[in-house]
């Protein structure tokens, strides 16, 4: 269900009034600039996605434009029965397939190079259009819309139901893990992974939707224009609808809305004024600029600030406290307590580790290492720096994978699978630095992370779990919260998918004393309450004789003791290679 709430929903009503006062008010030439806005809008909104949402560089959203064109112009020239809608609709769809073929290179490439593979991509596109030329072009062909869109209002209106209906249906995904694994891969693609996202469909699903947006705005200017030529979609376009979309916040409808005036109606005010149109991309590119240093578009810096003050008034109203005092003190509900363990399947040890041997390059960072977990435990690995503790848990999760040895969850074999697919089978983590979604709510990171899992979220259960971990309400965003609070989110998002065994890296980095002591007696729990085995991987000593049962000590990537804490932390190998003295509990 496509959830709305009271300042989106008063935002959408005005979008809507204006897009329906437009044309009245306006005469032919200006209607003609304000379809040419709109139609942008269509475009800029495409980018939102790709960039905006997932954080890739995408400067090939003219070419997506020139392929729509193509396709439109090429059916109704030689396919007459097929109605003009259908056409328009066509064309966005070939568009997105290209889109897709454009962001399989996405998947190895990051940064400056998938910039500079995109924009050869709109420089092969534009090679290419000017060898074959638009269909009917040597002919003088002109495409006619039918007759209940032929007059420039209708038309207008035509097209600005197709950006509601883009728009509603990018909203409704922003809504859906589609949309928050969007977001997850433009923090961290480990992160994503880590939360059973495949960082690999979801980069697809990406630039698939920006394309199909390109390839209906194409569409729809040819509509507009009646043709195409060879000029008509230069690969310049596409940095300048870049800039735009960095300058303006195209993730957001009112962010498109006003990339796509500021791209049609700029440069009629210029040239009102007697300056050359082309000042305009200058204009957008120190817009862009600006809007980097300030890391954020225009619509989402408004965005930010409603949100913030919204959030004041609630608290002033309802007298609130700061956020994780507000948790401490909620009342905690049963369902979670009273709902028994989620197997993820198969049988034996939580986690069982045999010979796992690591090299990278020629330093061995792990060497024969061996370890069970079992089912409802709280088990831990220590050592000092460079013991291999960090490359234990990747190659456990899969985040590296040139590793010998077999690693098996729950009786299930993990050898080969990527980080995403582990995930889901049973084996989760949490890592050192922070890798939460700011741009999410609490609820919608928990959500994501559970989605993937064996069993989805109840409110009550949602509820039960964030105040047992001492979070946030879920309607918090998770950029609003300080980073210790983001630790404890992560934490409490990993053992929510129930998984088999969980992995947390350094939990209590950022707490204080009391707070890490708190955390220790939560992970000591997690097995009774969640029905999932805990490998801790921690510096705090007293965090880790608090809450394990066992404890597995690595030394330059060898076990040099396991057993119960006591015996562990008397062993004179521990002593001397990491506690420098004998550990008194």
């Amino acid at each position: 269900m496509l959830r709305v709430s009271r300042g989106g929903a008063g935002l959408a009503g005005g979008v809507a009034a204006l897009l329906v006062i437009v044309p009245i008010v306006l005469g032919g030439f200006d209607t003609f600039v304000a379809t040419n806005a709109l139609i942008t809008a269509v475009a800029v909104m495409g980018l939102g996605v790709v960039t905006g949402r997932a954080g890739m560089i995408s400067l090939c959203q003219v070419a997506f434009m020139a392929i729509g064109a193509w396709v439109l112009l090429w059916l109704q020239l030689h396919v007459h029965a097929v109605p003009f809608i259908v056409d328009v609709l066509i064309a966005g769809l070939v568009a997105l397939v290209f889109g897709v073929l454009v962001g399989l290179p996405a998947l190895r490439l990051r940064g400056v190079h998938l910039a500079l593979m995109t924009l050869a991509f709109a420089a092969t596109v534009d090679v290419v259009l000017n060898a074959v030329g638009f269909p009917g072009g040597s002919v003088g062909f002109s495409v006619l819309p039918p007759s209940w869109i032929s007059s420039p209002r209708d038309y207008f209106w035509f097209c600005a139901v197709i950006f509601a209906v883009l728009a509603i249906g990018i909203a409704w995904l922003n809504r859906t893990r589609v949309g928050a694994s969007w977001s997850a891969v433009r923090n961290s693609e480990r992160g994503a992974a880590a939360l059973g996202r495949g960082v690999a469909r979801t980069k697809l699903t990406a630039f698939g939707v920006s394309a199909l947006c390109g390839g209906l705005a194409g569409a729809l200017l040819v509509g507009l224009i009646g043709t195409a030529s060879e000029t008509s979609f230069p690969p310049v376009n596409s940095l300048v609808l870049f800039a735009l979309a960095i300058l303006v916040g195209a993730r957001y409808l009112e962010g498109a809305l006003l990339g796509g005036f500021f791209f049609a109606w700029i440069p009629v005010f210029l040239s009102d004024l007697s300056i050359p149109q082309d000042v305009s991309n200058l204009l957008f590119a120190v817009g862009a600029v600006a809007g980097l240093r300030g890391g954020f578009g225009a619509a989402e810096g408004i965005r930010q600030a409603v949100q913030a003050r919204a959030r004041r008034r609630r608290e002033k109203r309802k007298g609130a406290a700061p956020a994780r005092t507000q948790a401490r003190h909620a009342p905690r509900t049963a369902a979670a307590a009273n709902r028994g363990p989620v197997s993820a399947g198969g049988h034996g040890a939580a986690l069982e580790v045999r010979e796992l041997t690591c090299h990278y390059g020629q330093v061995r960072a792990l060497a024969s290492v061996s370890m069970t977990v079992e089912p409802g435990t709280v088990a831990a690995l220590i050592g000092p720096n460079g013991a291999g503790k960090s490359t234990f848990i990747d190659c456990v999760t899969g985040f590296v994978r040139s590793y010998s040895g077999s690693i098996m969850v729950a009786g299930s074999l993990l050898d080969g699978l990527a980080p995403h697919v582990r995930a889901t089978r049973g084996v989760r983590r949490t890592f050192q630095q922070d890798r939460t979604v700011p741009d999410l709510t609490i609820e919608e990171y928990m959500r994501l992370a559970v989605g993937a899992g064996s069993a989805r979220l109840s409110p009550a259960e949602l509820a039960s779990v964030l105040s047992f971990f001492d979070c946030p309400a879920g309607d918090w965003r998770v950029g609003e919260v300080d980073v210790g609070t983001r630790r404890l989110i992560e934490v409490a998002a990993a053992v929510a998918a129930r998984p088999s065994v969980v992995l947390l890296d350094e939990p209590a980095a950022g707490l204080a004393g009391a707070e890490s002591m708190r955390l220790a007696a939560r992970v000591a729990e997690i097995p009774s309450r969640f029905g999932s085995a805990v490998l801790l991987v921690e510096h705090d000593m007293e965090l880790v004789t608090a809450a394990a049962s066992h404890i597995v000590v690595l030394d330059f990537g060898q076990v040099i003791a396991a057993g119960p804490p006591t015996d562990v932390m008397a062993h004179d190998l521990v002593v001397s290679a990491y506690l420098g003295q004998e550990f008194v509990a």
